[in-house]
């Protein structure tokens, strides 16, 4: 009895692993990009955790430095950022190096470009 109580345990909480719907690779969830996207609240934390790490002031890798509202803003609006944030991991230019930026983060600063580079 107590063998068939096991499997029954075991079986209904196997049934009870649910996976969401949506397939990961259908793109950013859509509460991911707030309503306004403003360089302080969205875009300096980003920069922060993954760009200055390398591209700080002191001595900003490749001599590009992402601390200062028009920092980022020039490496956008020149399409660099964009493009290098969405490369595969695969991508020796990817940036940040370890791998891209996720989609959410991606459709952040397209969000913030798309809203007129806001930055307060």
């Amino acid at each position: 009895m107590k063998k068939y109580f096991v499997f029954f345990i075991f079986f209904a909480a196997l049934g009870s692993c649910t996976y969401d719907s949506k397939s990961l690779s259908d793109g950013p969830p859509e509460d991911c990009v707030p309503e306004t996207v403003t360089f302080t609240k969205d875009i300096q934390p980003l920069m922060n955790t993954y760009c200055t790490g390398c591209h700080g002031n002191t001595f900003p890798s490749a001599g590009l430095s992402l601390v200062t509202y028009a920092q980022v803003r020039d490496a956008t609006e020149n399409g660099n950022l964009l493009v290098r944030t969405q490369l595969p991991s695969s991508n020796p230019q990817s940036m940040p190096p370890s791998a891209g930026l996720s989609d959410c983060k991606n459709e952040i600063l397209q969000a913030w470009v798309a809203q007129g580079f806001v930055e307060n």
